[in-house]
């Protein structure tokens, strides 16, 4: 008989639950509890070469922003202070070659490291950096033909001798044949499509940095026109273009503006401020706000709220215009005030319909604004002259309020109609108690043919009222 001693495990009855089978594996076999406990570990999730590839065009996307900067950061320094001790030949020079230097870097990261990404970095630094080689040869050509002027602090750094004419000479045509081909070259890396447009109006606009005037309505004028030139080409070559409406095309697109910008800082530093120039920059921030910055938002609230701004700086840079000519107490002592909003108004009318946002409530704030002005100035100055304007913008006002049907428009109008005709009875009245009987005998012919047209036209005039409060249900 062979006695076995080794622990059997208790047989399991059918009768027996899950609950209790669970307890004989984990009460009686302990290790039954281990293995039941122990849990599988997730095996580790391999990075793949698409997934490493996007982690490094991180890194090197945020290094490159980094080595962008601290380069801007050097040349600002240079600019400021780097140069102080130097003459004029070598501040000239030694900005020339650093440009050209960041363009060979470029050209080295194409051909040599087949880099794209770093050379169009270093490219369009490069070119960034034109504008202020060119102020620097503008510099040398205002000292030429004007005399120096003595500044103290800061802006004695951006001062310049006076070179003879055959150095000067000479720096100008090596800065020209060195900056042009930098300026195509960085266009070309980054807009390829409009690079040789895109290098005629920067070139363009870095002419005008070599011009010798300072005079602030010059200036002024100048920016103006240089600054439509460039916006009325935007929008005719460059925005409608899909490659240029990336990142590094919009990038490349602003920077054509960077010449006239430094052209009205440059008069802004060197020789005061002005309202001409004030207003001009105010001019700028009204385009750049309702042409540009609406096209980066996500929304068209966004951008509605970016063109009220814009709306905001045109009032202010044609206020700046107006006070220029005019003295800003004279706007309260004589001159109407029709001057300064009515040509804002008109402005701000025009640009609703290609506005963003809700046009027909632009149109019935600028509506009431228009109003408004004619009402104050009959307050403020009276006479026939702003009797008649009133008049003629509330005639304008319902006119434009049958076309559009919006009602804000015609309660403008009719409001700014009826303080016309009460100024203009007010002159009546003064007219009855000089020459009564004349006055009598006219409301007499007036009374009589009112009753003789009501007869005669009256169903029409009353089909008219119900035809035009039917259509004024419909209204905005």
């Amino acid at each position: 008989m062979n006695t076995q001693n080794t622990q059997s495990t208790p047989p399991v009855l059918a009768t027996e639950s899950a609950e209790d089978i669970n307890h004989i594996f984990t009460d009686q076999n302990p290790l039954g509890s281990r293995v039941a406990e122990t849990q599988i570990e997730p095996t580790p999730k391999v990075e793949t070469p698409e997934e490493a590839q996007k982690r490094t065009a991180i890194y090197t996307r945020v290094l490159r922003w980094i080595g962008a900067s601290i380069l801007g950061i050097a040349a600002i320094c240079f600019l400021i202070g780097g140069w102080a001790n130097a003459s004029d030949l070598h501040r000239t020079y030694g900005f020339l070659g650093f440009t050209a230097l960041l363009t060979a870097a470029g050209v080295f990261c194409t051909y040599r490291w087949r880099d794209d990404k770093g050379a169009r970095t270093f490219m369009a630094i490069a070119t960034a950096f034109l504008p202020a080689n060119f102020a620097q040869v503008g510099g040398l050509i205002y000292a030429k033909v004007k005399a120096p002027v003595l500044h103290e602090g800061l802006r004695d750094h951006f001062s310049f001798g006076v070179l003879n004419t055959q150095d000067l000479v000479i720096v100008g045509l090596i800065s020209l044949i060195v900056l042009a081909p930098i300026a195509f070259l960085g266009f070309s890396a980054l807009a390829r499509s409009g690079a040789k447009k895109m290098t005629a109006l920067f070139i363009l606009g870095n002419a005008a940095l070599l011009l010798p005037w300072r005079s602030a309505n010059l200036i002024a004028g100048l920016g103006f026109a240089l600054c439509a030139i460039l916006v009325y080409a935007d929008r005719k070559w460059f925005a409608k273009v899909t490659a240029l409406q990336t990142w590094d095309g919009i990038a490349m697109r602003t920077l054509l503006f960077a010449p006239a910008g430094l052209f009205i800082v440059r008069n802004l530093v060197m020789h005061g401020p002005t309202l001409s120039l004030v207003g001009l920059i105010f001019g700028l921030l009204s385009a750049l706000f309702f042409l540009g910055i609406p096209r980066c938002l996500p929304g068209k609230q966004s951008a509605s709220a970016s063109q009220l701004a814009a709306h905001a700086f045109s009032f202010a840079a044609w206020s700046c215009l107006v006070f220029e000519f005019f003295a800003p107490d004279s706007i309260f002592n004589g001159l109407p005030l029709s001057l300064l909003f009515l040509p804002w108004c008109i402005l701000v009318f025009s640009l609703s319909f290609i506005g963003a946002g809700r046009g027909a409530f632009t149109r019935g704030m600028v509506s009431i604004v228009a109003s408004g002005t004619c009402w104050a100035d009959i307050a403020n100055l009276g006479g026939y002259g702003p009797s008649i304007t009133c008049i003629l913008v509330a005639v304008a006002l319902i006119l434009a309020a049958f076309v559009l049907e919006e009602k804000v428009i015609l309660a403008s109008g009719l409001g700014a109609l009826g303080v016309g005709i009460a100024y203009h009875l007010h002159f009546a009245m003064m007219l009855v108690q000089t020459n009564l009987w004349l006055s009598l005998a006219a409301a007499g012919m007036v009374v009589i043919l009112a009753s003789s047209f009501l007869e005669r036209h009256g169903p029409t005039i009353r089909g008219r009222s119900r035809q035009l409060r039917e259509r004024w249900q419909g209204w905005n």
